[in-house]
């Protein structure tokens, strides 16, 4: 049978473990509050929510049926797996009740995540995460683990605290970004930028990772930054101060006509071969090595 929820004023806590298996089976909260002590566990029906707030301590299993949450506040510890079925996640917010190990088939897509002094770790290298809106990590217990999983942020990200690390994926983060201290880390993969980055403080470590543009970056760093591989991908990537050092290890293609590299003040070193057909390099008061 189905269970509805008819109004904002008819929250409701389960204080046990609930399955549904059966495709008849739905619980419809709309803009009304839904509370889990226990872990929730869908292979067939439904859970949905409209507006609302659902709160998953132990987490959610979800191995068919759906999980119909837009526009809504979706707060969960311990564990989201989902290893079939469909989600709706348009407009969410994530914020995390534990720490959160997330396990996926396909790319969650989130409009906004809230660590709240908590890790959220993607388990494997399918469990893709997309947050839309700035994240901002500001304490020292917050951290994102993405392993091998690809991270896309949309508006960029602010570190004051706390960790971002990756080992082997892709970390694409867009928009207008700054690291004051904590740690962003990605070991091998690719880190993807666009819009602008301020580094100030806190460790940076891109160790064998190539770096690519996804638009036009401006690059403001206290600090020498050293890359492995550099893709410009048809944008231009101004470093924004004297300090904003840069060194390139392989060799670097300009062959676009959108494509420059404009170091102004910043010191600009390749370790390989420089080979334009197209495009810019420039500097106006830096050395060029």
């Amino acid at each position: 049978k189905a269970l509805n929820l008819e109004n904002q004023t008819s929250d409701l806590k389960i204080n046990s473990a609930l399955t549904l298996d059966h495709p008849d089976e739905k619980l419809i909260s709309r803009a009304a509050d839904l509370e889990f002590s226990g872990l929730l566990n869908i292979s067939l029906g439904e859970l949905s929510s409209s507006n609302g707030k659902i709160q998953l301590e132990q987490g959610v299993v979800l191995s068919g049926g759906k999980l119909t949450v837009p526009n809504s506040t979706l707060v969960i510890g311990n564990q989201f797996n989902k290893s079939g079925g469909s989600v709706n996640l348009a407009g969410t917010n994530l914020q995390l009740y534990s720490d959160l190990s997330l396990t996926s088939d396909t790319l969650l897509s989130f409009q906004s995540l809230e660590l709240n002094q908590k890790k959220l770790t993607l388990s494997n290298g399918e469990s893709d995460l997309e947050v839309h809106s700035l994240l901002e990590i500001d304490d020292v217990n917050e951290g994102l683990i993405t392993g091998n999983a690809d991270l896309k942020l949309n508006q960029g990200i602010s570190i004051s605290a706390g960790e971002v690390t990756s080992t082997a994926g892709t970390v694409a983060i867009n928009g207008t970004s700054n690291l004051s201290s904590g740690t962003l880390s990605v070991s091998s993969g690719t880190l993807a930028l666009g819009g602008s980055f301020e580094k100030n403080g806190g460790t940076l470590s891109f160790s064998d990772s190539s770096f690519t543009l996804l638009d036009n970056l401006s690059w403001t760093s206290d600090s020498l930054l050293e890359i492995k591989t550099l893709e410009l991908d048809n944008f231009s990537l101004t470093l924004g101060s004297a300090s904003s050092d840069l060194k390139i290890i392989d060799p670097l293609i300009l062959d676009h006509s959108n494509e420059k590299l404009i170091s102004g003040e910043a010191d600009l070193e390749f370790s390989g071969l420089l080979n334009m057909s197209l495009g810019e390099l420039s500097s106006s008061n830096g050395k060029i090595q």
